[in-house]
């Protein structure tokens, strides 16, 4: 039997979502949804760029709806958190957000899909990629 691989979104993807860009909201539907994920760090993320009790409330209301698994900080992805800020801050500019949701995808084996794989990409073991809607804006 196929183990299946969790899909994890990046907080821009979702942004994308919100500001109507119809190729991400398709791109998010194709996902199985036993495999669509995102985690507590990109909860928050969402969350602080809310302008208003709606647009909070729409973030969570979209989690639900779209049946997403929001994954948590563990005790161990947040050791390894600390393991690539020390070794990725100085040399990359490797911010904490970003750190914490690389440990989390690494330590669920799941990928990460995101616009910015820049952001990313020097971290070895973690598996991550552009969303197929902006690699078609990218060629085009």
């Amino acid at each position: 039997m196929e183990q299946m691989e969790i899909i994890i979104l990046d907080t821009d993807i979702l942004i994308d979502y919100f500001r109507g860009v119809e190729v991400a909201k398709e791109y998010i539907e194709r996902i199985p949804v036993n495999e669509r994920a995102t985690t507590d760090i990109t909860l928050m993320e969402l969350f602080k760029g809310a302008r208003n009790k709606e647009e909070l409330e729409n973030v969570e209301k979209f989690i639900k709806r779209n049946s997403f698994i929001v994954l948590p900080v563990s005790s161990s992805a947040s050791r390894r958190a600390v393991q690539i800020l020390r070794r990725y801050s100085i040399q990359k500019g490797l911010g904490l957000p970003d750190a914490l949701i690389a440990a989390v995808t690494i330590s669920t084996d799941g990928k990460l899909i995101t616009g910015n794989t820049k952001h990313f990409e020097f971290i070895e073991v973690l598996k991550v990629d552009l969303p197929s809607y902006r690699r078609d804006i990218v060629e085009k």
